[in-house]
């Protein structure tokens, strides 16, 4: 904890209060702010306020000189309380795309006195605070109004649990009807046909962050919360995020209510819930991976990516394998088929925090990796055969992939 933080808890159990903003300066902070939302007014983006998503009467104007903190993993490694902690409580960690949730941030003051909690400069205003699903593929922030409400955030001793909407869609979007960028897709019609609704996110693994205005706050580890795709947040699992059932059983279950499933993954733990893959054949140019998670005693499909061109058969005899090919401390998945002289694979990976097919160019259809590939001590091999004289004849060598995360494909060593 820094020296500013440990001045201003001393203050608070000696009783002292926030520091008041004389009326020139407060006046002279709502001027800036005024100008600063008439710059932004000539922009015609759709943005997603903090404050709207806030719950129970937390009215978050927010500062006219807005800083963010981004809270971090880190653990105390000591057992005494700290003065100040604090945490996400997410009640279930799959969620629809689309839908949204109640999620609380826990403080836990042990400081012994009440904490007033605002903006740092030199106008202290009532602190925005928020957390946002994002991703390394999308990374979101909260966006701040530029307001200033005078008042403090008020931190009773002991747990304090503060309700906040957490939603699964983006946090801006153009009304304009084109997007502006991958974080500001174009708006979706609302009720009334307009174009002021933001699309929901695309399925894949997220983290819930905590974002937030307020001075010298502590860090607040992020969450890891999955968007399934659904229609609505009734479709998602229930709150425990501990398998209540064997998640080999609940895959060999969904397996046979479909037929189309033609191999599959192994069930395998990936950070707190258990996932396997699935390839189906619907018919002979309609091949599909589905990435199922297998918590919460249900199988519940958390992409599904089709094939490309050319439509090979799935090799059913062979396994599919599993090794954390991209290095984000997560399991990657290799899946076979069958060509005239090899059987070729694809990588199917989350790494970015979206589901999808790792490729081997720049070209996003170009995913199967030939010749015979394997998993093999942890890295991506296969081989090649030179043709010379002819491919029967000719001589094979090993290659070794690695994964090129500036790139995000599979490059040869």
């Amino acid at each position: 904890m820094s020296d500013e933080l440990g001045d201003r808890l001393a203050a608070a159990i000696d009783g002292g209060a926030a520091p008041v903003a004389t009326t020139e300066a407060m006046a002279r902070g709502k001027r800036q702010a005024r100008r600063r939302a008439a710059i932004a007014a000539g922009v015609a983006v759709v943005v997603v306020v903090a404050a709207g998503a806030a719950i129970a009467g937390a009215t978050t104007r927010k500062s006219s000189n807005p800083r963010v903190y981004v809270g971090d993993t880190t653990t105390p490694t000591t057992a005494k309380p700290a003065p100040l902690s604090a945490h996400i409580d997410v009640p279930s960690t799959f969620l629809a795309r689309g839908s949204s949730e109640t999620v609380y941030l826990v403080i836990e003051n042990n400081t012994g006195a009440d904490l007033h909690l605002t903006t740092a400069g030199a106008v202290h205003c009532y602190p925005g605070w928020a957390i946002v699903l994002r991703n390394r593929a999308l990374p979101q922030q909260a966006l701040f109004s530029t307001g200033c409400s005078g008042g403090a955030l008020v931190v009773g001793r002991g747990e304090t649990r503060l309700p906040f909407t957490l939603l699964t869609t983006y946090q801006r979007c153009s009304s304009t009807g084109y997007p502006q960028g991958a974080l500001t897709p174009s708006c979706v019609p609302d009720a009334h046909g307009g174009l002021y609704r933001a699309p929901p996110l695309p399925p894949g693994l997220y983290e819930a962050t905590f974002f937030s205005e307020i001075e010298h706050f502590v860090p607040v580890a992020p969450v890891a919360v999955a968007v399934f795709e659904g229609s609505s947040i009734t479709e998602a699992p229930t709150t425990s995020t501990r398998p209540i059932a064997d998640p080999a059983a609940v895959l060999a279950h969904y397996v046979e209510r479909h037929p189309d499933v033609v191999v599959h993954s192994d069930p395998i733990a990936y950070g707190d819930s258990q996932v396997a893959v699935v390839g189906t054949e619907t018919n002979n140019q309609n091949r599909e991976i589905v990435v199922l998670s297998l918590t919460a005693g249900t199988a519940t499909p958390l992409a599904t990516i089709p094939l490309p061109f050319p439509y090979y058969d799935f090799a059913r005899e062979l396994p599919t394998q599993t090794a954390d090919v991209t290095a984000d401390g997560l399991p990657d998945f290799l899946v076979r088929f069958e060509a005239a002289d090899n059987e070729p694979g694809v990588v199917v990976s989350a790494d970015g925090g979206t589901w999808k097919l790792v490729p081997e160019s720049s070209d996003p259809s170009d995913v199967y990796i030939g010749r015979d590939p394997t998993f093999t001590a942890g890295h991506l091999r296969s081989s090649r055969d030179d043709c010379v004289p002819t491919c029967a004849q000719g001589h094979t060598t090993t290659v070794v992939w690695r994964y090129d995360d500036a790139l995000r494909r599979m490059v040869r060593q």
